[in-house]
Parts: structure tokens; sequence; C-alpha cells
């Protein structure tokens, strides 16, 4: 045993068996290499897109003249709804998803479209319309200025001349127009004075009227006072039509700070929809009578 024993604790002994075990795990590899990968199972297929009908967010178009006005959406027709303007435009159909707009009324429109897709309704999100002059052609050159007309030569008055008439009173100026009774108009007022812009205030009346009419249509994606508010932003602020964030800040803290008391100020409160419709067309008429001086 004492001999066996120095045999195997020898240092060519330990060379050999780490050789050996060193060749067994090389070959394992070598076959584990050689074996079939596991399956990789198939990615997922992508969801359908939604169902939605798009339109342009703002167009301006020149009165009297017709423009079309296109619905991107995979519903089979669609059906076309004026929520608010200074008249009541024409919409004459082109196609299926295409809508012909004619008025000769200067001012904003707001136009959204209705359809269903596999029986599931579609409402759009709504277009602002503003109608514009037609361009003026650039005038001529001035016509050649018209020679004087001689002067008659005065005839003397005869014996009796007609005595001149009494000089008329001078006009009393009219005293200062009295403002708004509401309070809430008269707080639209003094912020309107401060910095005015009639332009952007006939704006916000179309704008608040247009979305008090829409509201009903777009119930589905105004869950929460969040949502609404978002909305409502996005209309008040659409590229290219709307307000700048620097236009009318005064008036539309005034509008902010109301709409407030009415809906509350926690933002994922469920929004009431009735009481939102109702407070957007407040506004509206509010705007409506502050003086533009």
């Amino acid at each position: 045993m004492t001999i066996l024993a120095t045999i195997l604790e020898g240092p060519n002994v330990r060379k050999f068996f780490a050789a050996y075990f060193t060749a067994i795990l090389l070959i394992v590899g070598q076959e584990y290499a050689k074996a079939d990968p596991p399956p990789v199972p198939p990615a997922p297929a992508p969801a359908p897109p939604a169902a939605v009908i798009a339109l342009p967010k703002t167009l301006e178009v020149l009165a009297g003249r017709p423009s079309v006005i296109t619905a991107k959406t995979t519903a089979t027709e669609v059906v076309w709804i004026v929520g608010y303007g200074p008249d009541t435009p024409d919409l004459l159909p082109k196609d299926a998803h295409c809508v012909w707009f004619i008025t000769p009324t200067l001012g904003y429109y707001f136009v959204f479209a209705v359809g269903a897709d596999g029986g599931h309704p579609l409402v759009s999100d709504g277009c602002l319309i503003h109608v514009v002059n037609i361009p003026q052609p650039t005038p001529g050159p001035p016509a050649p200025p018209v020679p004087p007309v001689p002067q008659p030569i005065p005839v003397p008055p005869g014996p009796h001349p007609i005595p001149p008439l009494p000089t008329p009173p001078t006009p009393v100026p009219p005293g200062p127009t009295p403002g708004p009774t509401d309070p809430f108009t008269a707080s639209l007022q003094a912020a309107y004075t401060t910095v005015p812009d009639a332009a952007s205030l006939s704006f916000l009346v179309a704008a608040y009227k247009g979305m008090s009419v829409a509201v009903p249509a777009m119930a589905s994606n105004l869950k929460t006072n969040a949502a609404a508010m978002a909305w409502m932003k996005s209309v008040i602020e659409a590229p290219g039509v709307g307000l700048t964030p620097t236009q009318l800040t005064g008036v539309r803290k005034v509008i902010a700070q109301d709409l407030a008391t009415v809906l509350g100020t926690a933002a994922t409160a469920p929004v009431d929809l009735t009481k939102f419709a109702a407070e957007l067309a407040k506004v509206s008429q509010a705007l409506q009578g502050v003086m533009v001086k």
C-alpha cells in the first residue's frame, strides 16, 4: 500500500489525470456545440392599427371659393357636421371621404366627421376652418391728373343779398360707453383692455362656441378634467391658426379660473361633460360681450 500510494502521488501520475480529464471536457464541449440550438419562438403579430377618422387640424380657405376637406379613414363613408360658424356653409359631397366646403361669410368654422368601421362608431377631431377675403389685384398706375376747372367769374350781389344762416350749435360729444354688467364678462373686459387684440378675441369666441357643440361627439376621449383641459388647449393653440402662448394671457387666465371653479382642480377626477359643454358656451357668450375699443 505504501508503494501504491507513492506511485499515485507522483508528479507524472497527476499530470496524466489532468490531461485525461481535459480531453474528456473538450470532446463533450464539441459534441454539445454540434447539437441544434433551441428553437426561437416566433414574434407576436403586430396589432392592427386603430380605426380613426383623421381630418386636417386647420384650414384657410377663400370666401366664396370651393375648398376640399378630405377625411383619412377606414370607414366606408363619413357624414360631415358643422359644429359652429358665422353662417351655415354648403357641404357638397365629392366622394365617400371628401366634401366641398363653400361659404361667402368670413370668420371661423368648426367642422367634424362621423362614420363607422365594422359596426364601431368613429368620430374625428374637429377641423378649424378660417374663411378669409379673396386677395385683391395689384392696382395699376395712377390716372393722370385732371386739369383744374376754371373758376367762374363772380357776379356782384344784387341790391338785396340773402343774409347768412345762423351758425349751428357745437355738438356735445357722447359720454363714455358703459361697461358690461355681468361680473364674469366684466373680468374678461378688464383683462382684455390691458392688452387688446381684436383678431385673437374673435378667434376665441369661435373656438369656444365650436368646442361646446363638439363635446358630445368627443365624449369617449374626455374622461377626466386633465383630458378635457388638454383637448381645449390643443384647439386654442392649434398650429398656424390658433393663439400663441403669449396672446391674450390675461383673458385666458380669467377663463381658466372660472373653469376651475366649475369643474374643480383635481386632474384625474371624472369630467362632468354637461357642465363642461355649458361652461364652454358660457365663455363664448361672455367673450362676445367684451367691447373692442
